[in-house]
């Protein structure tokens, strides 16, 4: 029979193309202070532009008593190489090699399945699939990512995948006279330093769930090894893991300051997460379920395509049938399984379950802790891909209509306003339509719905990088007049979270010769005492707008009652609002985000 995965169809070069669309997406947007990101992304900036002010690689440097050793040197090393030290230090340059390792990702998911598979629609789709996961593109973007660690820690399964798949003919019986060969000691070694880069980004403590994934896979491809065997396979693995916790370590040999690694790092930030109130290893069926939809959370707008693919595995199990996919609609199910080893499926489950189980144990459980698996998990979803039932393809444009409705009516307000320009809003309406055309063509045209779902999430994508694009330009950023402020200058800028103060070093010019001293807005009382107490201490001030005043009222000629000190407006920008009062936001305003999302911020100078 003619192979038909030959040649690269017009499907193929489609996929391609959406494929090309999500990676832009990636790459635009990257010097916005608004993208999905995690919260604590300032900190971590802020500790990584105090070390390359210092001129050393270590110690790293924090005026934060209580944050400073909390993540490895090689993250802080990153960005410290990506800003060329603080000559460019700019959002951008800092995120960047984020991307990069998520576009590489994608790739090493996208080279497994066509291993697999054999298809290139597949390949291309399941890398696809994986930037279209919501956790991908929440933490595979800024500055404090999931991808480096995700990319260092994954490179040994996918050398292991990779080895064992080129060696499987086209059918599983012959595959299954061929057993697995274990890798040589100098391949186990280069693996382990792999590892240690990825611990090394993130903690030591990524280990136990990283080796016991590997110790896992080979087990699975061997399942008819003797104990011997498994011994084998147990030193090897642990090899691995002695070789990544040795570089690692090298952390403690390099700084100079170890005791303050031990405390902070070891027993600060990674031992203290293994307390609860009741035993250190106490775990509950709460705390399994978590763990168990933490998956589903990080799909994002995918989540329906994960539960289907827990469901699809849940039937396997009832039925005691094998876990192996129809690679192609159209084709049966026993012509479609021939391609595939029978192992596979259950490492790549194997992998997705012992980084679950693993995070059960620490007290502080989150969804992002299991994202190293997700690769394993769109691989999995793209072998499934014309099996899952159609129905869960639906929900994702359940979840994104409602989304795409606000973030369009968002950049209608935006423009309205007068903060985006005509393109700005033309583009951002182009990705609107774009996703409306591709939920109705999948509602309502079934061959097109399993496209149309990963069109529709990135257009979704496309749209909210749109929708945030006018706030990063001069709308968005303070303009102040030349000599408008001394050097060394004191300036008050609001702070509510985490060293949040530092997104100002993005916002002011010249923020690098100025002194930012944080405060804490009064939102109980909006006007006084708090602004004149700041104005009459800082040589300026940041001020956030609260209430529906256009200008401060120190700032107006006519104000009642009358503000003790008056000032000056230097600059003005917009600014979006991400911590909201309860009742802020409700059904009456939700189509207004005028009134709950934007508001306007001032640097204030006294003018008596």
């Amino acid at each position: 029979m003619k192979n038909k995965t030959s040649h690269f169809s017009i499907s193929n070069a489609l996929w391609l193309l959406l494929f090309l669309l999500i990676s832009i997406c990636y790459l635009t947007g990257l010097d916005s202070l608004y993208l999905p990101s995690n919260g604590d992304e300032m900190v971590y900036s802020r500790i990584a532009r105090l070390t390359a002010q210092s001129g050393h690689w270590l110690p790293l440097v924090s005026d934060l008593d209580h944050m400073r050793n909390t993540k490895p040197p090689l993250l802080f090393w990153q960005a410290m190489l990506a800003g060329d030290w603080g000559q460019h230090w700019d959002l951008a340059r800092l995120r960047l090699p984020a991307v990069v390792y998520s576009l590489l990702i994608a790739t090493c998911v996208g080279w497994t399945t066509w291993l697999a598979a054999r298809q290139k629609d597949l390949a291309i789709i399941s890398a696809c699939v994986y930037l279209a996961f919501f956790s991908s593109f929440r933490y595979g973007r800024p500055y404090l990512t999931s991808a480096a660690e995700t990319f260092w820690l994954a490179l040994p399964m996918w050398g292991l995948l990779w080895r064992q798949l080129q060696r499987t003919t086209q059918t599983e019986a012959q595959a299954l006279k061929q057993p697995l060969v274990l890798p040589g000691w100098p391949l186990l070694t280069l693996w382990g330093l792999a590892w240690g880069l990825g611990l090394a980004y993130k903690s030591f403590a990524l280990i136990a769930p990283a080796g016991a994934s590997l110790w896992c896979a080979m087990l699975l491809m061997h399942r008819n090894g003797s104990w011997s065997r498994v011994a084998n396979i147990t030193v090897r693995a642990a090899w691995c893991g002695v070789v990544g916790l040795s570089v690692f370590g090298l952390w403690f040999v390099l700084d100079p300051q170890p005791q303050a690694v031990w405390h902070e790092f070891v027993v600060g930030e990674n031992a203290g997460k293994l307390a609860t109130s009741a035993s250190p290893w106490s775990v509950t069926v709460k705390d399994v379920l978590v763990q168990a939809l933490a998956t589903v959370e990080n799909g994002g707008l995918l989540a329906g395509l994960v539960l289907g693919l827990m469901v699809v595995g849940m039937q396997a199990l009832v039925t005691g049938s094998a876990l192996t996919p129809a690679l192609s609609q159209g084709k049966g199910e026993k012509d479609g399984d021939k391609s595939l080893p029978s192992w596979l499926a259950p490492a790549l489950v194997a992998w997705l379950l012992v980084w679950g189980i693993v995070f059960c144990l620490p007290s502080q459980r989150s969804a992002r802790y299991v994202i190293p698996a997700m690769p394993a998990l769109a691989v999995l979803v793209a072998l499934y891909w014309h099996r899952l039932a159609r129905c869960w393809f639906i929900v994702t444009f359940v979840l994104s209509l409602p989304v795409l409705l606000l973030l369009g009516r968002i950049a209608q307000s935006l423009w309205a306003q007068g903060i985006a320009t005509g393109l700005e809003t033309f583009v951002a309406l182009m990705a609107f339509a774009v996703g409306v055309l591709a939920v109705l063509g999948g509602l309502f045209t079934p061959r097109w719905t399993r496209a149309s779902a990963l069109v529709t999430v990135a257009a979704v994508y496309a749209l909210l990088n749109s929708t945030l694009a006018p706030l990063s330009g001069p709308a968005g950023r303070f303009t102040l007049p030349a000599g408008a402020l001394a050097p060394n200058a004191l300036i008050a800028v609001p702070s509510t979270f985490n060293a949040q103060y530092e997104r100002y070093q993005y916002l002011l010019p010249n923020a690098a010769t100025q002194r930012l001293n944080p405060y804490s807005p009064k939102t109980e009382s909006p006007q006084a005492p708090q602004l004149p107490e700041l104005l009459q201490t800082h040589d300026a001030v940041v001020w956030q707008q609260t209430g529906g005043q256009n200008t401060p009222a120190c700032a107006q000629p006519q104000s009642a009652p009358p503000q003790p000190t008056t000032c000056r407006i230097l600059s003005v920008r917009w600014d979006i609002k991400t911590r909201h009062q309860p009742g802020e936001i409700h059904v009456g305003n939700m189509l207004y985000p005028e009134q709950w999302l934007l508001r306007r911020e001032w640097v204030l100078v006294r003018s008596n």
